[in-house]
């Protein structure tokens, strides 16, 4: 890719974030970016369709990041403490641009969290649970972890231990 392009894209990604910083998404306008950024609109528009094609942009790749650092997302059911503890250190991880992008759209990423961990589990599901029951479990962590996220007064390991008696729990009593 261009030089030009990749610097242009970086400014517009830097501008929008220290706006993201101050201000919810849907008050944040292209001509502050282009501000900020020092270009002009026909430029932001060549690239991005509107604030929320660039917002979808950044979330995905710090997704992506995530994911990449997320190394037990297949683990929930065979170990759920490494499950847990990768998870939170993932997201600590992402950092300041986590808290940016996902302050007041947390339930965004764990969406997008659910739905990935969804697919992987619908085409691998554990030999011992049904679907529906795997998919309870799955909604049930991913909620859980994101009351205790946010909440910030909870004890992980408190948390991991009782996220696996109630995954054993379902499984013991998963009979046909």
């Amino acid at each position: 890719m261009d030089k030009r392009i990749i610097r242009t894209k970086r400014a517009i990604r830097s501008a929008f974030l220290e706006l993201r910083k101050e201000q919810p998404l849907e008050e944040i306008k292209v001509i502050d970016i282009c501000a900020l950024s020092v270009i002009n609109k026909t430029t932001f528009y060549k690239y991005y369709t509107d604030i929320f094609d660039l917002n979808a942009a950044i979330e995905n790749e710090v997704f992506s990041s995530f994911m990449e650092d997320f190394t037990s997302f297949h683990s929930l059911f065979l170990d759920t403490g490494s499950f847990v503890r990768n998870l939170n250190e993932a997201l600590v991880k992402q950092g300041e641009i986590f808290h940016t992008l996902f302050s007041d759209r947390v339930d965004r990423f764990f969406s997008m969290l659910e739905c990935s961990m969804k697919a992987y589990y619908l085409e691998n599901p554990p030999s011992n649970l049904s679907l529906l029951k795997t998919d309870f479990i799955l909604a049930g962590v991913i909620h859980t972890f994101k009351e205790m996220q946010l909440n910030r007064n909870y004890d992980l390991d408190l948390m991991i231990r009782e996220l696996e008696e109630i995954i054993r729990a379902v499984s013991v009593y998963s009979g046909q």
